[in-house]
């Protein structure tokens, strides 16, 4: 081994690391060795060197304690119990009177200044009362672009475009003191502690159920569908997939809010005309036929301020235009100095009419919020998380879609509510722990609503009939005419037609086959008698009975409405005494109006 160009200490770094670990482990062998192992027991002391002696001199004691028989320690044999055990099978371990252990609902939230109920009682099983006053109005619209779009499905149920549409709005009310009542106690029963309920009523879903009438009778039961933009709970009822943390969540959100987006859900958005009474269902009759609460008289109030301020928009917009308008072509195309002036005077009129309406808007606008505001008051006891809980008498509503013209159908309501007793099962007997399975409790069905007839979109009346010995000229050939008004719906608005139609004539409507067979009198007045060309069937009407028909009060309403929206007023000035002209051949129906530019 060459050691040239090594340190000294590289060339004996294995003898040091050697001489380390012999000095280690000498230690070690010096501490084992050395140190003297001894225990103290009593007097004695144990060590290697007289441990043994010491064992076997223990042994040798216990050895003559054994020998000699007697045990310090007695012994007694355990009784049999197999006979006890027996008998004691075969009896009841239920003790033979009842006896009452405090309990406390350790799943109850509780507050400051609230009772603790701290016994187990028997409450009452409330049965929820009906909805009453159920009540339904068919409806006209077309469903904007996007919401066909935005709306998975919508498109195979609404043709178009456009996309026209009809429906069947039902209504009911609802009495929250009544449901609250039937939680009171009764006899011996106890009422329902408030903090369960949180001292309101909160709807999870409002069920409608339909009948179609077929050749006098009606049809199976069905149940009408929420529509697809609807907030609903119904999939996770019927799927019994809501446990006490998701009751609890959707019970904040309807008081947040949520509630009325489920009692009162609004349809898919229209395009052009819709009726502000589509959220007034009391005032779908023409008065009120049960006492309206103070909210619903705000509510009302509310509808009748927001068509005043779109109407006062809709002047002001108009000024705007003509303001422009007149600024924008004056001093033109050697125009003098006196057309520029009649200009500057009618700009600086409408100026000023400008300001008289945008005052009256900012006072619309004042008296709104101001309805608002004690409309939040009215709608229930709010508090500063901004809580609000349903009271007094309530409208719920839905609609249904899956209609057909020319069909009669009738509807009922029921409605389910949040059980007061679900999550509370310790706190309840055994007799009564089922009050708690279900997450929410059905009222009791109301009764079924007056049948309704669904009209087409395009509908006709006759307004006025005169027969032939009525009038002034006599010509042996007029047999007397009638007057008739023809209604369509498409596009978003409302149009409509007067004509009159000769006797022997038809009618000329699409989609109809009638023809003026006479114009007759009775004692009771005018009466027209149609005939079906197809068919060979027999109608007769009076003038007198369709003036009260709803479906036309309904329609004319409507189109006043409309009117008022679009700033184009309903003439109603024609006469129905005057004779149709000799040239009136019974032609197509010109258009209505109303029916504005597409």
């Amino acid at each position: 081994m060459k050691a040239k160009g090594t340190s000294f200490w590289e060339q004996y770094i294995e003898y040091a690391v050697l001489l380390v670990a012999i000095a280690i482990l000498g230690w070690f062998a010096w501490g084992a060795f050395a140190t003297k192992v001894e225990v103290t027991q009593g007097k004695n002391v144990v060590q290697a060197s007289n441990v043994d002696a010491l064992l076997l001199e223990t042994a040798l004691q216990l050895e003559v304690g054994l020998n000699r028989g007697d045990s310090p320690i007695e012994l007694i044999a355990p009784e049999a119990q197999h006979n006890t055990f027996a008998s004691n099978r075969g009896q009841s371990i239920t003790p033979e009177s009842r006896l009452l252990f405090p309990t406390i609902d350790m799943t109850a939230e509780l507050a400051s200044n609230q009772d603790v109920q701290s016994e187990l009682r028997r409450y009452v099983s409330p049965t929820i009362p009906e909805p009453s006053n159920v009540r339904t109005r068919q409806w006209f619209g077309t469903i904007t672009e996007s919401a066909i779009s935005s709306t998975d499905g919508l498109d195979a149920e609404v043709q178009g475009p456009p996309h026209d549409t009809m429906w069947v709005q039902i209504a009911s009310s609802v009495d929250i003191e009544s449901i609250l009542g039937s939680f009171s106690a009764k006899g011996e029963l106890s009422a329902i502690p408030s903090q369960w309920y949180d001292n309101g009523i909160d709807i999870f879903d409002v069920v409608i159920e339909r009948q179609e009438q077929v050749n006098g009778e009606w049809e199976q039961t069905e149940t009408v569908s929420v529509l697809a933009n609807q907030r609903t709970f119904r999939p996770e009822l019927e799927n019994d997939s809501i446990d006490a943390i998701e009751r609890d969540a959707i019970i904040q959100g309807l008081r947040k809010g949520e509630q009325t987006e489920v009692v009162n859900p609004e349809f898919y958005p229209l395009k052009g005309y819709s009726s502000d009474q589509m959220t007034t269902p009391g005032a779908w009759f023409g008065s009120e036929d049960i006492e309206l609460s103070p909210l619903q008289i705000l509510q009302e109030s509310l509808v009748d301020l927001d068509a005043k301020v779109a109407k006062q928009e809709g002047e002001i917009q108009g000024i705007e235009k003509d303001i422009r308008d007149l600024g924008g072509g004056g001093g033109s195309g050697g125009r003098g100095g006196s057309d520029t002036d009649s200009n500057d005077r009618k700009i600086k009129s409408l100026q000023r009419k400008l300001t008289r309406a945008t005052d009256v808007l900012t006072s619309l606008n004042e008296q709104k919020v101001a309805v608002e505001l004690e409309i939040e008051n009215e709608t229930g006891a709010v508090s500063e998380q901004g809580i609000v809980v349903l009271e007094g008498q309530v409208w719920v509503w839905g609609h249904d879609l899956e209609i057909q013209p020319g069909s009669t159908y009738r509807y009922r309501v029921q409605l389910k509510i949040a059980n007061p007793f679900y999550g509370h099962k310790p706190s309840l007997f055994d007799m009564q722990k089922q009050l708690a399975n279900e997450v929410v409790i059905a009222s009791a069905q109301s009764e079924w609503s007056e049948p309704i007839e669904v009209q087409d979109s395009g509908q006709w009346f006759v307004k006025n009939a005169k027969p032939s010995d009525s009038l002034e000229v006599n010509d042996p050939l007029d047999y007397g005419y009638i007057s008739i008004d023809v209604f369509k719906f498409t596009d978003g608005l409302w149009t409509k037609a007067s004509r009159d139609v000769r006797v022997g004539q038809p009618l000329a409507l699409e989609g109809t086959d009638w023809f003026v067979l006479d114009v007759v009198e009775d004692v009771s007045g005018d009466v027209v008698l149609l005939q079906n060309i197809s068919t060979g069937q027999l109608l007769s009407k009076r003038p007198t009975v369709e003036e009260q028909n709803q479906q036309w009060k309904y329609i004319k309403q409507q189109i006043r409405e409309q009117a008022k929206l679009t700033g184009d007023e309903e003439d109603e000035t024609d006469s129905p005494d005057d004779p149709p002209d000799d040239g009136d051949d019974g032609g197509p129906i010109g258009g209505g109006s109303g029916g504005g530019a597409r």
